[in-house]
């Protein structure tokens, strides 16, 4: 099977701008700036600094997300708290309204140690998030840094 020369210019010159002129969403570059895919490498090589700048771009976002993740987790707490509130209080009035159908002791004792227990698991779950979150800021700094090397035209 013959391919017509035409086709294959037409081909070339059509990935050549696609690499010319797209942009990754995603940081494919290593704390060593070192860049990872052959459609990365293709990209800094068409790009040049403006690859570097997308990908300082892409690193800062993410660093600005991680950092305020737990200020976007204490608002959603917070807001979570507030219905469960809510939902107590209906339940508590439901009950005074209805004593027939109150809860025994034993079944608020139950009900109260399973919230013990799941808060227990929530804290063991956010410990795991939280060193997991920092360790991914660190990684993503020393990814800036190394960025910052490059564009400052010391590359690692």
């Amino acid at each position: 099977m013959k391919i017509n020369p035409l086709i294959a210019v037409g081909l070339i010159l059509a990935l050549t701008a696609y690499v010319t002129l797209s942009e990754s969403d995603d940081i494919v570059v290593s704390e060593k700036a070192e860049i990872n895919g052959l459609l990365g490498k293709l990209r800094e090589k068409a790009q040049g600094e403006r690859f570097w700048e997308r990908q300082l771009s892409l690193v800062n976002s993410r660093i600005h997300v991680e950092e305020n993740f737990p200020s976007k987790m204490a608002d959603v707490k917070k807001r979570l708290n507030n219905i469960l509130e809510e939902s107590r209080n209906s339940m508590e009035q439901f009950y005074n309204e209805n004593p027939k159908l109150k809860r025994s002791e034993s079944q608020k004792l139950v009900e109260s140690l399973r919230r013990q227990a799941d808060e227990i698991e929530r804290g063991e779950r956010n410990a795991i998030i939280e060193e997991y979150r920092l360790k991914r800021i660190e990684h993503l700094k020393s990814t800036k840094k190394a960025i910052m090397k490059v564009l400052d035209g010391n590359n690692p």
